[in-house]
């Protein structure tokens, strides 16, 4: 429920101060993908009408999620191009990069299942881009590991991610399940804290 997620819960039961974080010179980018062309597309918190709209976009996730309409641009999930968006601070050449990956090292995907084929190839007949890019995306999600893997190896990047196999689905509906996941990654988000500042330096203290 989209409309509970990104408007009650920041507007009434976990305010949320929205006038700092639009005020904020920090850039804070929501990524999706694009139905018609495929790709990623990115949005800008203060570049989009709603970004609650561009956060529902990029947590709607394919044959779960109905798509969501930002500023003219139908979006399912970012992941659906790309899963892990480092690339863009690459390109432009960001100096510093801390990636938070939500598998453990060395996890890669397999190929999309047949009967999750036929149902995309349904839902999406009329969007073949997308539909070429949804099928392809476990091909792109590992060139995407591979690299992330070499660019950690050369200090490029800090990579802060699960040291255990993760084994809850996108779909699970188990409360302890979730909770159990949700405390181990907190553990591991701040056990890795000097890690990161390590990585970062001085500078950006």
């Amino acid at each position: 429920d989209f409309d509970f997620l990104f408007h009650e819960v920041p507007k009434s039961i976990l305010p949320f101060n929205e006038k700092e974080f639009f005020n904020s010179p920090s850039l804070f980018y929501m990524v999706a993908t694009d139905m018609n062309s495929g790709k990623t597309i990115y949005f800008e918190k203060n570049a989009i009408s709603d970004p609650y709209k561009g956060l529902a976009a990029s947590s709607s996730l394919p044959l779960l999620s109905k798509p969501v309409n930002v500023d003219g641009y139908l979006c399912l999930d970012g992941g659906v191009a790309m899963s892990v968006p480092f690339r863009k601070p690459l390109e432009e050449e960001i100096e510093k990069i801390v990636v938070i990956a939500t598998r453990n090292k060395g996890y890669r995907k397999k190929e999309i299942k047949n009967l999750q084929k036929i149902i995309a190839k349904s839902l999406y007949k009329d969007y073949p881009l997308l539909l070429n890019a949804f099928l392809k995306s476990h091909e792109k999600y590992n060139k995407d590991m591979d690299l992330l893997d070499r660019l950690e190896e050369e200090g490029r990047v800090c990579v802060i991610r699960p040291d255990f196999e993760v084994n809850v689905g996108v779909a699970c509906k188990d409360k302890q399940e979730l909770l159990s996941l949700y405390d181990r990654g907190f553990h591991d988000g701040t056990s890795n804290i000097n890690k990161i500042k390590k990585y970062l330096g001085d500078k950006y203290e």
